[in-house]
């Protein structure tokens, strides 16, 4: 082998071990992730060929264009916004839509063969951010004697619970396939995964979040009535996984008195509560569309139009907090319009006819995860949600397409 070859060839190994670090660091720290993924970008670009790398583009140019026309109609909307600077800003928060898809799609540091691997890595991530978060909230306990800080907020050490339930919900998925699409005999640390997963997002709380996980079981349950595996091993193994999980979550009930700490975090359903405000301001989303429906009013000034709204019809939380809408698919149609709307949904809905063609339907958990979470949250316009939207989108490309 020449020493060009080896050149490349190390430079791959390289990249491969960054995309390994890349997914593991995604539910930390907030700081970690962008020299991460500024680290994996670069050793990509240097261990494909451009020949390669045109050839790899060729043949899936079509996703990538799909997953990228979002952020392309942010750059458009450049335009005709008069708010630049939070037009930029924008552009910034979600270049990953643009970045990730070009790198990641234009080589073969992830393939049918490098993926599961990479899975379990973002697995083994979640699961060492959850032992942190305990750690941490046994601290805190120990401090005050509060068992609040097992819950919501104050359990979720580094970021919002309503993200890392997302997160958390990606992982029992993948938890999920590995158990009951596996041909082999599973091992049992897969079980014992899936039922702290469980456990992960009981303790973080977000509504979302128990709403996807309650999916995932269905999922799990519907495997089991319609076997496609020895379904009795599958069956007892499930059920001891249950009754593990169910035995943790009563000691949580019983010993840290769960409806005082229920009672703490739940908010009332007024439009001076966060809750009660997400269905007043959808309201005041909705007459904004009505008004200006298929070009929007660019994402740039989106936030400005929206808390006029907010003022006008006297949303008193959402203009103290400053929110924006709490509703992905109503962010991008205020920001771009219903031209929007069609480039967000596409790229999620199109993967799920070739995933129906498979027996692995982990992009269609992956996506009825982020499609919800899409309904309470403006995922897309953190950091939290759009690196992690980006970058599990590209990676589970590989589950149903090449």
């Amino acid at each position: 082998m020449s020493k060009g070859k080896r050149t490349r060839v190390s430079a791959r190994r390289l990249n491969l071990y960054l995309i390994h670090l890349l997914v593991f660091v995604l539910p930390f720290e907030a700081t970690l992730i962008p020299p991460v993924l500024i680290l994996f970008v670069l050793t990509n670009l240097f261990s494909h060929s451009w020949n390669e790398r045109v050839r790899f583009f060729n043949k899936r140019k079509k996703f990538i264009l799909m997953f990228s026309s979002l952020y392309l109609l942010n750059v458009v909307a450049l335009l005709y916004t008069t708010n630049m600077p939070a037009g930029l800003f924008q552009l910034e928060v979600q270049a990953s839509l643009l970045l990730v898809p070009l790198v990641v799609l234009t080589s073969n540091v992830v393939n049918r063969f490098t993926l599961p691997e990479i899975l379990k890595t973002y697995v083994i991530g979640i699961l060492v951010a959850f032992a942190v978060c305990v750690i941490q909230s046994i601290i805190a306990f120990t401090k005050h004697g509060d068992p609040v800080a097992f819950y919501y907020n104050e359990f979720s050490f580094f970021m919002h619970p309503g993200y890392f339930a997302m997160y958390a919900n990606l992982a029992l998925s993948i938890m999920i396939i590995y158990i009951f699409h596996s041909k082999n005999k599973v091992m049992w640390k897969y079980y014992l995964a899936m039922a702290c997963l469980i456990v992960l997002i009981f303790q973080l709380n977000s509504r979302t979040g128990l709403i996807v996980l309650v999916g995932n079981m269905i999922y799990g349950a519907l495997i089991l009535i319609f076997p496609t595996l020895k379904w009795r091993r599958q069956l007892a193994t499930y059920l001891a996984a249950a009754l593990i999980t169910t035995g943790v979550l009563y000691t949580s009930y019983s010993y840290f008195k769960i409806s005082r700490v229920a009672k703490v975090t739940t908010e009332a359903t007024d439009a001076n509560s966060s809750f009660g405000s997400r269905l007043a301001m959808w309201q005041s989303s909705l007459d904004l569309v009505k008004q200006q429906p298929f070009f929007g009013y660019a994402p740039g000034d989106a936030k400005d139009v929206m808390q006029s709204k907010f003022r006008e019809d006297r949303l008193v939380y959402a203009v103290a907090k400053n929110l924006n809408v709490h509703n992905q698919y109503f962010q991008v149609i205020i920001g771009l319009g219903i031209v929007g709307l069609i480039a967000l949904l596409v790229p999620m809905l199109v993967p799920i006819y070739h995933s129906l063609k498979g027996t692995n339907y982990l992009y269609v958990l992956f996506v009825s995860n982020i499609g919800l979470n899409f309904i309470t949250e403006s995922m897309l316009e953190k950091q939290a949600g759009t690196i992690f939207y980006a970058v599990t989108w590209c990676i589970l490309y590989f589950t149903w397409k090449d």
